[in-house]
Formats: C-alpha cells, sequence, structure tokens
C-alpha cells in the first residue's frame, strides 16, 4: 500500500491524494489534510506505517461497510501492530491492536457510538487469547510461567526471562516486608530508552514510582498494586 487509502460509506477505496475524492466530500479547508477532513465526515483512513498499519477513524461517524472494508484492507497488509487513532469530538485518542480480530472488536463498539476507551498513556489490556498470538510469541515462556504459578516471582523467572530476550525490556518490582513500597528489584536497561543503561542501575532498590516521569511511574505502581491485591 503505497500512500494511504480512504474508505468510504459504501465500501469504495481511494487513494487518499484522489482529486475525485476531495471534490466529493467537498474538501476546503486547509488547516487540516485530506485524510482529516475525510475521518471527520465518516470516511476511515489507512495508512502503512513500516510494519504498522494506522486506522483512523471517528467514533459514531463510519457504517458497517466502511469497517467492513477497512478491516480487509488491513488484513491483506498482514502488519505486525495497528495502531488505532480515534477521534471523539476534537480529541485523538489512541490505542495498539495486537491483529484484526482485536480492532473489530474496538472499532464495532465506536461504530455503534460505544465509548471510547481514555488512557493518559498508550497501554492496552490484552486477554490471554491475545497474548497467546503469533504477535507475542517472545513473551511465550513468562505467560506460561505466570499461569504455572499463579503470578508469584520464583527463582525462575530471571532464567525465562533471559530466555525469551525480555530481561533488558522488564522490570520486576518487589513489596517490601511489613511495608506497602513497592521497590524496583530488576530494571531492565532497554526498558526506558530516555536513560543511559548506567541510569538503569541505578533505579535499583528505588521507589518504583521514582523514576523521570513521576506521574508515569505513580501509575505503574498503581497497577502493581492492583495486581498484588488480586
Amino acid at each position: 500500500m503505497r500512500g494511504g487509502i480512504l474508505v468510504d460509506d459504501r465500501g469504495r477505496i481511494w487513494p487518499d491524494s484522489s482529486r475525485e475524492l476531495v471534490r466529493r466530500i467537498g474538501y476546503r479547508d486547509p488547516a487540516i489534510s485530506v485524510a482529516e477532513y475525510a475521518v471527520r465526515r465518516g470516511l476511515v483512513h489507512i495508512r502503512t506505517q513500516g510494519d504498522s498499519v494506522r486506522v483512523s477513524l471517528s467514533a459514531g461517524r463510519f457504517g458497517v461497510p466502511a469497517l467492513a472494508a477497512a478491516l480487509r484492507a488491513v488484513h491483506e497488509q498482514s502488519p505486525q501492530r495497528i495502531l488505532l487513532a480515534v477521534l471523539s469530538g476534537e480529541e485523538w485518542n489512541y490505542g495498539i491492536c495486537a491483529n484484526v480480530p482485536e480492532l473489530a472488536a474496538h472499532a464495532e463498539d465506536l461504530a455503534a457510538g460505544g465509548p471510547v476507551c481514555r488512557r493518559p498513556w498508550l497501554a492496552i489490556d490484552k486477554s490471554e487469547r491475545v497474548l497467546a498470538s503469533a504477535t507475542f510469541g517472545r513473551a511465550a515462556p513468562l505467560i506460561r510461567l505466570w499461569r504455572e504459578t499463579r503470578g508469584r516471582a520464583t527463582e525462575d523467572l530471571p532464567a525465562s526471562l533471559i530466555a525469551a530476550g525480555l530481561l533488558n525490556r522488564s522490570v520486576l518490582a518487589r513489596r517490601t516486608a511489613g511495608s506497602s513500597r513497592l521497590v524496583s528489584e530488576h530494571f531492565g536497561v532497554c526498558f526506558d530508552r530516555a536513560m543511559k543503561p548506567c541510569e538503569s542501575l541505578l533505579q535499583v532498590g528505588r521507589d518504583l514510582e521514582d523514576v523521570l516521569d513521576r506521574a508515569y511511574g505513580i501509575w505503574v505502581a498503581d497497577c502493581y498494586d492492583r495486581a498484588l491485591a488480586g
């Protein structure tokens, strides 16, 4: 797919540079791109970005024919991941979908006028079915260990992370005895690209929320707290 495409309300596909489509949708707003103007009018925009595909749509404005044709177009690209960009009012919201079925599940709710999931960071809960797909194959040993130990850290955990090639991209948290504090037991050197490797090592033993982006750290610590409580 060279450039991008737009899918109209009848499921027809147009290059996003089509002059005929520009005339059809009445584009006369140089302040925004043709693609964004079309999305605001209920079309779906699809653009390839490396091994990923970005799908842009407006919540509650697109119909089933457009969605069906868009899903077929994305499926034909066999992307490694799908970025879903959703316009709600004047606000854009973003999420990552692992495959076309997951994209379809999100988009069908949005087509029916369902709520837009707003998150302060780019993070999406994944079901076990999605995590078992080939997209997350590298994490399979870790997921298997998590199931076997019911989420408890064991002596096998570092070896499993190394086998999966995930040790340097992982953060392990530990709750200190007699305290509610969560500290970093391990902080992967590739996890936060804003840090130098030596700075990542200095995170070990520090409170989990004590990172450069403290608001993000507090959010992560809260996720760990809720996981421990469950």
